[in-house]
């Protein structure tokens, strides 16, 4: 005769151990984000550590702040850019000078 052992858990009149009902595929899978709230706010993730609840409002305007950051940051390439190539082209014309006053 084969005596099962009764866990703490289980309710009485049951013996044996408990079915995990969470297999090791469905714990795998990631979890679905929540539904959206109703209301206008929304969790926004700065960091793993800090979720912090914005307004729609506030989201749109980082948004909007961050692509005006991400423009300016592009002009200020192009300006250096075109910077050194006139720096170049300055060069190049000095010493063609330098070289026609010397010829």
């Amino acid at each position: 005769m084969k005596i099962l052992h009764t866990l703490p858990y289980a309710p009485s009149g049951v013996s044996g151990r408990k079915q995990n009902t969470n297999s090791i595929q469905e714990r795998d899978q990631p979890r679905e984000n929540p539904p959206p709230k109703k209301s206008s706010e929304v969790r926004v993730s700065l960091s793993a550590t800090a979720p912090i609840l914005m307004d729609r409002g506030q989201v749109a305007r980082l948004w909007d702040e961050n692509e005006a950051r991400q423009r300016v940051l592009l002009a200020q390439s192009q300006l250096l850019t075109r910077a050194g190539e006139a720096v170049s082209i300055q060069a190049n014309l000095s010493r063609k000078t330098a070289l026609r006053l010397l010829s």
